[in-house]
């Protein structure tokens, strides 16, 4: 109508139209728009969708499949705030439109203004939310008693072994025992200096293979510089002997094994500290290179090595899935992790009398924690710090102390003794008990165990080890309510690239048993992730959510610090994870049974109009002669969907698949999608076992596909042999002129 009455107006476009949705005629009518020269803030026309970005064909002769694929059934993972889609009793009294009850959870403040009731009305939702998310969010370890089953006495393997470290008593001990289980030992009784040369020497006395090197830490140490001085010299040292060993060109895989004495806490022996950091340590080993990794054997401390030996050679020469091993009052345990549940006897509030330390005080969850403890009660923060304020930090003081709250900022390095004894004396110069420490400092990095350096092991270790036993020892005769350390989760299943920083956080949780043997308070949480600030970029966030791993929100980590202040237990883990997504990620280089015994939930199966035929019904309509060909057609095209290859390039059936370019996430898609297509659960560690397709082809017909293939008889492989062999010395004897027309034919036939 309006083009009917002006018409020198050069372009009108509807918004509408008969037939048409709204939304379909509203953006085609943008983008006659755009095409005119209007311009359009496309960025904020996708803000609220979202988008997949679509590669289009630019030849029409590439022959390869563009349908975009339906986002449906997507498992990607994304961390979801607690409380986006929970109820609580907030929301419950909301439907209700039950004021009175409402009016009674606020403040106990006479008047308050709109905006403050609302913000206590979510703080006190946010906060019941979080508590209920907690129950899916809280594990422990448990030491489980589990007899090893040895098959046979002979040993999976002959050859050399390496004993390294230890008393001479018990290194002669444990040589004399593999001598006499035919197994040759040579035993060092001080750490090398350089352990490449001590491997070549090794490898040159004998033609048998290096098959083990013990690396023994059985000392028990109590005093200030000699537990510093043994968790530095030992680390490093074992740090040194994996680097040579990776540097080695043998093709023969070296098993480590970790020997220690009371580095867990299980019994009623003290543990000892010293030795927890190789647990750490060896956890993101058996990560990063399975193929080196023997395991973690923990003696029973109170009685000598020498009586515990046939323990010590029964597990070296006959392993089994377990990595992690402790020996107390002659039984095997091993670790598994479970869901926790600890109990509490009380509420935690702080005394407003008492002054609480908090290290790493001004950073994102030291902050965090100073304004919790400050609802609690809390009137007196000493916040620790290596930088001092900034103007980010500073206002955030400045709000705390606004309250009325003192908030003292110290310039300190916790790792360093005479800056602790310097604030100490100002701590007990201002007359405030010290009721309570928070240990949150902490230095983040990622670094293989090829790329880390002494200095950057140091760097790590400084502020967890030297850190956490300044505090423990400055603060021993203080009558403190609580002392908690945040630890990580890298410190109980491992995290890959964080060796130094899983050794560390694994003293901090052997300090907090130590100090529980002692009378004295300690609680080790072994934290997943925090979002909304931490050690975690946004970037490393959407990774994480890939593994598996999901963000703790603030609000729910700081639900889970109040709970745990008032429990019973020492350490616990607090993690949020995409279970069956996590397991498998874990699980994919090797068996890890320290997860077994967390339940995953049964996948959902998504209803479809036409159920695609699995493998056997797309093999079972063709000819017996045909199935094979189509069976590895059929395998490159899942690996090609998994690599995101165009789906007319078929790989190459005997080259790896991580030589293919395939990730571990890569890696786990495939088993998953293996799985589907076989309709049978296939092991996590598929891609390891079976590296490429051919063996990945030859597995599936010998173990699921019995009765589909004629099995291959001795005569076929003769045969195949005979044809090969004829084959190659024709081609040796064929002139160069001859091979090339030999080619030449080959490509007509491929392109015809």
């Amino acid at each position: 109508m309006g083009r009917q009455c002006i018409t020198e107006v050069g372009l009108w476009l509807p918004s509408l139209r008969p037939g048409v949705e709204e939304w379909q005629q509203m953006l085609s009518s943008l983008g006659q728009l755009y095409v005119q020269g209007v311009k359009v803030d496309w960025l904020a026309l996708d803000r609220e969708y979202s988008r997949e970005k679509v590669a289009l064909p630019t030849y029409p002769f590439q022959r390869q499949r563009y349908w975009v694929e339906s986002s449906e059934g997507s498992d990607k993972t994304t961390t979801k705030h607690p409380s986006a889609t929970a109820s609580s009793p907030i929301t419950e009294l909301l439907d209700r439109g039950d004021y009175q009850q409402l009016t009674a959870m606020l403040s106990e403040k006479e008047s308050l203004t709109a905006v403050e009731v609302v913000q206590q009305l979510i703080h006190l939702h946010q906060k019941a939310v979080a508590q209920t998310a907690l129950r899916d969010c809280l594990y422990h370890i448990e030491w489980q008693i589990k007899p090893l089953d040895v098959a046979s006495e002979k040993p999976s393997q002959d050859g050399q072994w390496l004993i390294i470290g230890g008393e001479v008593t018990v290194t002669q001990k444990l040589a004399e025992q593999l001598e006499q289980k035919q197994q040759s030992c040579r035993f060092v009784k001080e750490l090398p200096q350089d352990y490449s040369e001590l491997l070549q020497l090794v490898q040159q006395e004998t033609e048998l293979p290096l098959v083990g090197i013990v690396y023994l830490n059985c000392e028990e140490v109590t005093s200030h510089e000699e537990v510093l001085s043994q968790t530095e010299t030992t680390c490093q040292s074992l740090l040194e002997l994996l680097q040579a060993l990776l540097q080695d060109e043998s093709s023969n895989p070296t098993k480590v094994w970790v020997v220690t004495a009371g580095a867990v806490a299980l019994g009623e022996h003290p543990i000892s500290v010293a030795q927890t950091p190789l647990w750490g340590m060896g956890k993101v080993v058996s990560l990063e290179h399975p193929e080196l990794w023997g395991g973690l054997i923990d003696l029973e401390p109170s009685k000598d090595v020498e009586s515990q030996m046939e323990y010590l050679i029964t597990e070296l020469l006959n392993p089994d899935a377990d990595d992690q091993i402790v020996y107390r009052r002659e039984e095997r345990y091993v670790p598994r992790l479970v869901p926790s549940s600890p109990s509490t006897s009380k509420t935690f509030k702080a005394e407003p009398t008492g002054s609480y330390l908090i290290t790493g005080g001004l950073g994102s969850l030291g902050l965090k924690v100073a304004n919790w403890l400050v609802q609690q009660g809390a009137r007196h923060l000493i916040l620790l710090s290596r930088r001092g304020l900034t103007e980010e930090t500073e206002a955030a003081v400045a709000a705390l102390q606004e309250a009325g709250n003192k908030v003292s900022v110290m310039s300190a390095d916790v790792a360093e003794i005479t800056d602790m004894e310097r604030v100490w004396k100002q701590i007990q110069a201002e007359e405030k008990p010290l009721k309570g420490i928070i240990h949150a400092a902490g230095v983040g990095r990622l670094d293989t165990l090829e790329e880390l350096t002494p200095e950057v092991w140091e760097a790590v270790l400084r502020p967890k080890v030297k850190g956490g036993w300044n505090l423990h020892q400055l603060s021993s005769s203080e009558n403190l309510d609580f002392f908690v350390c945040f630890s990580s989760i890298a410190s109980v299943w491992g995290s890959a690239g964080q060796a130094h920083y899983a050794a560390g956080n694994q003293f901090l949780d052997g300090l907090m048993h130590y100090r529980s043997s002692l009378g004295l308070p300690g609680l080790a949480i072994n934290w997943g992730p925090w979002a909304g600030g931490g050690m975690v970029t946004a970037e490393a966030e959407e990774w994480l959510a890939q593994t598996g791993l999901e963000t703790l929100s603030p609000e729910l980590a700081i639900s889970a610090l109040e709970y745990l202040m008032s429990a019973d237990q020492v350490q616990v883990t607090v993690s949020q994870n995409d279970w069956s997504h996590f397991k498998a990620m874990y699980a994919l280089k090797r068996p890890r049974p320290l997860l077994d015994l967390i339940t995953v939930a049964a996948e959902r199966v998504e209803a479809k109009t036409e159920q695609a035929p699995n493998l056997q019904q797309r093999l079972e309509v063709v000819a017996e002669t045909q199935r094979s060909e189509l069976l590895r057609q059929i395998l490159q095209e899942e690996v090609a969907l998994v690599l995101d290859l165009p789906i007319t390039s078929r790989p190459n059936p005997e080259v790896g698949f991580f030589d293919m370019g395939m990730d571990s996430l890569m890696a786990v898609e495939l088993q998953k999608r293996m799985s589907k297509l076989l309709g049978v659960n296939l092991s996590s560690t598929l891609t390891f076992d079976l590296p490429n397709i051919e063996k990945l082809e030859k597995y599936i017909i010998d173990q699921h596909l019995v009765g589909f293939f004629k099995p291959e008889t001795d005569e076929d492989q003769q045969e195949e042999s005979f044809l090969e062999t004829n084959l190659l010395a024709e081609i040796e004897q064929s002139s160069d002129q001859e091979l090339e027309g030999s080619i030449d034919q080959i490509l007509e036939s491929i392109i015809d």
